[in-house]
């Protein structure tokens, strides 16, 4: 990799971006956000990401099963603030695909994740090639460094 290349732990890697407030409640015991709120950060980040594709995935008749999630910790997350959640397209196969996200705040990156799904048929739920007009949005959504 060269010296410009970015990595997932980096902001300039993500094609997309979401915003949400830390609530009070996504606090643990300890005080900082708890680990499985991060994955709700991640879910909600991704379906304001897929928002444009809504119809594109109606038309095909055509569901999006999440089959992997991997979550990096890097560095606690606290209350009050703001995550900023970046999403980008990583991997793009005949039947599945694969997105990273990052969790950042003003004091970094607080977690680095994998998501990979498969698409699958509504009537048979099974899986399917990517329907082209899916694979467009997800190809220009496709990480900007690696």
């Amino acid at each position: 990799m060269n010296n410009s290349a970015h990595t997932s732990q980096d902001r300039a890697f993500y094609s997309h971006w979401h915003s949400i407030p830390i609530r009070h409640a996504d606090l643990d015991d300890l005080r900082h956000v708890n680990n499985a709120i991060y994955s709700v950060y991640c879910e909600e980040a991704r379906r304001q990401f897929f928002q444009p594709a809504r119809q594109i995935q109606r038309d095909s008749h055509a569901m999006l099963f999440v089959v992997r999630l991997s979550i990096n910790f890097h560095r606690e997350m606290t209350y009050p603030g703001i995550v900023d959640i970046g999403t980008a397209v990583s991997r793009i196969g005949n039947s599945s695909f694969a997105m990273m996200q990052g969790l950042f705040t003003e004091h970094g990156c607080h977690a680095s994740v994998e998501v990979v799904t498969v698409v699958a048929s509504e009537n048979t739920r099974r899986s399917m090639p990517i329907p082209q007009p899916m694979r467009d949005f997800l190809s220009a959504a496709l990480a900007r460094c690696s």
